[in-house]
Order: structure tokens, then sequence, then C-alpha cells
């Protein structure tokens, strides 16, 4: 059987057969062949997140720096909670000695003007980024009774070793002296034992539990006298006789009873 191309050599001749077979054979040849879809290309892996630098204090974060200073404040160890406190405001020499001062008397205003939300503070090592501050500072709270209000902020310092951690910012520390003023114990704390100023039960301080008793018994003998006071100071103009023998039963009231024969 003869093949399609010695049949069109045959009815055309020659050349005219390889010009029709090119013509059927090129298009086939210029065509390209179809491309296979290319792999998808693979999400490149998000960055993680660098870890906490590993500090004694735990000052590696907002939150953690926070926390730790309001822990160690707690247990009344103000030269631990100084730490906290970014002092390079206060001379080198006198560091050791207003640290610890600073830091009790920054709790004292704490615990009378700001609740501190400590999980609305940020606890990656870079900060947030989500709060309009630049990238060195954390908001904890503004002290709206202050006058005038007062942000109080963390700061990320170099360590002395050139890490990175959070402290308690030296614009916040300037102003304790006078939050101190307006919110600090006043007279108090020049007279009262430190003891009383510093031991503390349920947050409150030893000589606020005395304060309160007292305040408790001072209401108790308010109360009972109260009436005779009042009897005393209305009837006493017109009838000083009757407002005599009307404190007398009072003051009586407290006398012991007679004793009963066994």
């Amino acid at each position: 059987m003869r093949s399609p191309v010695s049949i069109a050599i045959r009815l055309l001749g020659l050349p005219a057969a390889w010009i029709g077979l090119a013509l059927v054979v090129a298009p086939s040849a210029g065509a390209q062949p179809e491309a296979s879809p290319a792999p998808p290309v693979a999400a490149a892996p998000a960055p993680s997140t660098p870890p906490a630098p590993e500090d004694p204090y735990d000052r590696g974060t907002p939150r953690s720096a926070m926390e730790g200073y309001l822990v160690a404040a707690r247990a009344g160890e103000w030269e631990r909670a100084a730490a906290y406190l970014d002092l390079r405001g206060v001379p080198a020499a006198e560091r050791e000695r207003q640290g610890p001062v600073l830091a009790q008397r920054l709790k004292v205003v704490l615990d009378r003007t700001l609740w501190v939300d400590l999980d609305a503070l940020s606890d990656e090592p870079a900060g947030s980024t989500q709060d309009g501050l630049d990238a060195r500072h954390e908001l904890v709270g503004r002290i709206a009774a202050a006058t005038p209000p007062l942000p109080v902020y963390l700061e990320r310092v170099a360590r002395e070793d050139g890490v990175r951690i959070w402290k308690i910012s030296r614009s916040t520390l300037r102003e304790v002296p006078r939050l101190w003023d307006e919110f600090g114990d006043g007279a108090l704390a020049e007279w009262l034992p430190e003891p009383l100023l510093t031991w503390s039960v349920l947050e409150i301080r030893l000589w606020q539990w005395i304060a309160l008793a007292a305040g408790t018994r001072v209401k108790t003998v308010t109360r009972i006298a109260a009436p005779c006071v009042q009897d005393f100071v209305l009837v006493a103009p017109r009838d000083f006789d009757s407002a005599e023998r009307s404190f007398d039963a009072w003051w009586e009231s407290f006398a012991p009873g007679p004793e009963r024969a066994p």
C-alpha cells in the first residue's frame, strides 16, 4: 500500500508535493507545547517573635517587669523593687539610698491612685505596637487624680551589658516627690516607727489598721455620747441643771454595777 506522500508525488509532482507537506507540517512544528502549571509557592513562614532576654529580675517584657516590681513591693523588698526603676536620673552616689525610697513611695501612690492592670500590658519583648507610643515606651496607666493628671510609663532601656530590658521610666520617677506630697503619708512618715509604715497585711499597712481600729472605737463612743452632747448643747443655755443631770446619768452608765453577794 502506498503512503500518502508517494501518492501526492505521483499526482502533483515532487515540488508541489514537498510544498504541501511543508504547509501541513509547519504549523504543528511551530506550536509550542502547553506549559504545565507551576507548582504553588509555599508561603514564607511568619517571623518568630524573639524570646525575652534572660534577666535575674525578669524584666524582659513590660508585663513581667511591672509584675516583678509589684511583687517585690508587696513583700517589702524595697532594694529588689528598686531594680525595676530607671534610676539614671539619680546621681550614681545616691542610687543605693534613694532607689528603695522611691520604690516605696511610688507603691504608696499607686495603691491610692491607680489600678494596675497587668493583663493590659504587652508580654512581648518589643512591647506593644498598637498603642501609638514610640517603641521605647509602654503606658501603665494615668493617675487622673493628680494635678495635672500624670501618665505612668515603662521604658525599654539598655542593661549594663547592653541587653534591653524594661523599667519604670525616668519621667515617671521625676514626679514621685510631687505625687508623694499630694498622696503620700505626709507628717506621719516623719514620726511613725518604720515597721508601722513598711509592714502590711492584705495590702494595708500596719498604721492604717491601727487607724481603722481607732476610728471604729471613736465612732462607737461618739454614737453613745452624741445624744448627751446634743442635750447639753441645746438645753444648757435654758436649763443648766437638767443638762448636768443628763450628763451625770450618761457618765454613770459606764460605771460597773454593784457586786452581788455570792
